[in-house]
């Protein structure tokens, strides 16, 4: 059973590495936006019917338990025949998922008689596939080789004959395709896999905590047209969706069109919308700075950068970095003028007194930060702490930031 559980968290291991990789493939999307805005090419939806197949295969079956006693000069003799069948789907270029059923005989060996026992097996299996070409390579319609390993998990079936009982077994098997595309439709397939059952499969249960055979076959198998009547996934830019068969009469044209202004107008409305926020909120800051006796600023504007802090937390983490990295930049751009670093913490948790303190450990750590790593002159730097007392942002856990005001003394 442990090595089941071990064989069970390598697949899956296995299947999540592949779509993570997969995953870091896709754009940084802007929300709202569509993908075909953003990529220059992209892949075509599909359906859950699409890129569907249907295959068999015929081969062989080698009852590798009995290697132990096997006479290599007889070793045809373990040799029986297998036959699947399948149905596939590719999820994506690079994953898929197929479910077959497997019917075969194991031969092994009684050891009274001496004699080898032929019995039948039968049952199926759930796979996940994984097409290197694609996984390592950049997808191409036009491929015609691929090299595709697969795991999977599945339920086995052994049919009694003599002192060989009947058994179910749960099974765990891997393997390895390659594939030959011969028409569009049609693909030449060989494939090889490792199966791993219980002990007691072949009716002698050993020193070994499993049993196993290798499967062998050549088959074929055959690819159904997608939706878009094409048989494999289809790469489509904005320019290819307006002009593609499916679009080709004026209307859908003009409504693909009229989407993208839409979409396009909409893009630049929440720019201009989150550009006036900023305004307020710098108008906002500034005002309430302009009251405040320990602000005295001129000229002064806020710099866009903004540090956040956890709770309680005032060292400066790698995160902050590319934020200090901007603000000592515009120091060093504008030697004429001065930085105000205003500590900041949240009404809801603490007290005033501690939100002080914790404020101005936050702002000094950033002088410190500015000072020994950038080399700016200390005297240009002012630590403010607010603490609690004023809250610059709606959402509390913002308030335990630093704002930075870029300003001439008066």
């Amino acid at each position: 059973m442990k090595r089941k559980k071990s064989i069970l968290v390598l697949l899956l291991s296995l299947f999540f590495v592949i779509t993570g990789m997969e995953a870091k493939a896709v754009g940084t999307f802007v929300p709202g936006q569509k993908e075909a805005l953003i990529q220059e090419e992209t892949l075509r939806s599909y359906h859950v019917f699409d890129n569907l197949f249907v295959g068999i295969n015929l081969g062989a079956t080698y009852s590798a338990f009995n290697a132990y006693n096997l006479n290599f000069k007889k070793m045809g003799d373990y040799l029986s025949p297998d036959i699947s069948l399948y149905l596939r789907k590719w999820m994506s270029p690079t994953t898929g998922i197929r479910i077959s059923y497997e019917w075969g005989k194991n031969k092994t060996l009684d050891s009274p008689s001496r004699d080898i026992i032929e019995y039948s097996r039968y049952g199926g299996f759930g796979d996940v596939l994984f097409n290197l070409n694609n996984v390592f390579g950049t997808y191409k319609e036009s491929q015609r080789w691929s090299v595709v390993p697969f795991v999977g998990l599945g339920f086995i079936r052994g049919v009694g004959n003599g002192p060989v009982g009947s058994t179910n077994n749960l099974a765990a098997r891997f393997g390895l395709q390659l594939n030959y595309r011969i028409t569009d439709a049609l693909t030449l397939n060989l494939e090889g896999s490792g199966n791993v059952l219980d002990d007691n499969f072949n009716a002698r249960v050993s020193g070994v905590q499993y049993d196993g055979y290798v499967n062998a076959t050549i088959g074929i198998s055959y690819r159904f047209k997608n939706s878009d009547n094409n048989r494999y996934f289809k790469k489509l830019s904005v320019t290819d969706a307006v002009r593609s068969g499916s679009l080709a009469d004026a209307d859908n044209q003009g409504k693909v069109i009229q989407e993208l202004e839409k979409l396009i107008g909409e893009q630049k409305n929440t720019i201009s919308t989150q550009a006036q926020k900023i305004n307020d909120l710098e108008q906002q800051l500034l005002s309430v700075a302009d009251k405040d006796s320990r602000f005295n600023l001129n000229n002064a504007h806020i710099l866009s950068p903004v540090l956040t802090f956890k709770i309680n937390e005032f060292q400066i983490l790698e995160h902050h970095e590319p934020n200090i990295f901007l603000v000592a930049q515009a120091l060093k751009d504008n030697p004429d003028m001065n930085l105000t670093i205003t500590g900041y913490a949240d009404k809801a948790t603490g007290t005033s007194e501690v939100n002080k303190i914790i404020a101005n450990l936050r702002a000094t750590s950033v002088k410190r930060k500015l000072t020994n790593d950038y080399g700016i002159n200390p005297d240009r730097l002012e630590v403010i702490s607010v603490g609690s007392e004023a809250q610059i942002f709606e959402k509390n856990n913002w308030n335990r930031a630093i704002i930075f005001i870029l300003s001439n003394k008066k």
